[in-house]
């Protein structure tokens, strides 16, 4: 299995409501950013997500 099918595999464990298809659309750092966002929004709240620096965020 391929690094994007097991990426998309994680994400749809973690997120079941998300597309495979819609999923396989994404680059494999964008799939790895949002399960590192999925993976970070589950777990305690101790340290916070970072966007990425070329991201812009909402203050």
């Amino acid at each position: 299995m391929g690094t994007k099918e097991r990426l998309v595999m994680e994400i749809l464990e973690r997120n079941p409501s998300a597309s495979a298809d819609w999923l396989k659309a994404f680059n494999e750092e964008e799939l790895r950013d949002y399960l590192q966002h999925l993976c970070w929004s589950c777990g305690p709240r101790e340290e916070g997500w970072c966007a990425a620096r070329d991201e812009r965020s909402v203050a």
